[in-house]
């Protein structure tokens, strides 16, 4: 994935938690690769009992199994982290949406309340692979993501963590500019998506695609994907521009 590809660079010293942190799930999206440190929960509660029973297998790291008893290791080292900071801190006030983003969203606001050191949280949601019927299911999705969104805003504005948090939408596709014959649209090319947080410069950034100049079907894009991953590693981490495809693609000013 592109975060293990640009953080490999500049992965986070031992001491922390882990490079990343997926929640609700065990798809590491653009986490994926063999680089980084990123564990997976549902619960912090649940990760940290696993992590116990977790017992060495060798001290020899070197060894043939070397891998596994450095995964487990890594996992324990994040657990203890995790558990002291949980510890030593109040979970985030307010209540979060009773769905399975909601309670996504109510675990990445413990973790960052607690200081949990880290530098990505994964969450996901499905169901917008809207091929029938689009115009109910994706109020009800927008729906879902705008309750936890607001949840997860009010807690890390209490806490004083807001400003220092940027929630970036994804997806592995977009769709098309025309409905089809089920009253949904199929897989298309490019996408709208969201940047959220307290030190985002809102508004809509780029411009908006014509439903008439398309591409076989497809919306043309106006900003390219890579400048937003441009802006996450040279505005948001101050790593070097060129870390994003040599530098070619200028960061938008939204951080």
């Amino acid at each position: 994935g592109w975060l293990s590809d640009l953080l490999a660079r500049a992965s986070l010293p031992e001491s922390h938690a882990a490079d990343g942190i997926v929640v609700g799930g065990t798809k590491l999206g653009p986490l994926a690769g063999t680089a980084l440190r990123t564990i997976a929960m549902d619960r912090p509660s649940e990760f940290i009992e696993k992590a116990r029973s977790l017992r060495p297998i060798t001290n020899d790291v070197d060894g043939p199994l070397g891998e596994l008893a450095r995964r487990r290791r890594d996992v324990r080292h994040a657990a203890s982290i995790i558990e002291a900071r949980l510890a030593a801190t109040e979970a985030p006030q307010g209540k979060f949406p009773n769905d399975r983003l909601g309670r996504q969203f109510e675990v990445a606001a413990r973790l960052l309340c607690s200081d949990v050191p880290t530098r990505v949280i994964k969450l996901s949601i499905g169901g917008f692979d809207t091929h029938t019927n689009q115009a109910g299911s994706h109020q009800r999705l927008l729906g879902t993501l705008a309750e936890g969104l607001v949840a997860f805003e009010s807690a890390l504005r209490r806490s004083g963590h807001w400003d220092r948090v940027l929630v970036l939408t994804y997806s592995e596709f977009g769709r098309r500019a025309g409905e089809n014959g089920s009253r949904g649209t199929d897989h298309g090319t490019a996408a709208p998506h969201f940047a959220v947080g307290g030190s985002v410069r809102g508004g809509l950034h780029g411009t908006t695609p014509s439903l008439t100049d398309l591409d076989r079907g497809d919306l043309k894009f106006t900003v390219d994907y890579r400048r937003l991953y441009a802006t996450i590693a040279h505005r948001w981490w101050n790593l070097p521009r060129e870390w994003v495809e040599g530098g070619a693609f200028e960061p938008i000013d939204l951080v």
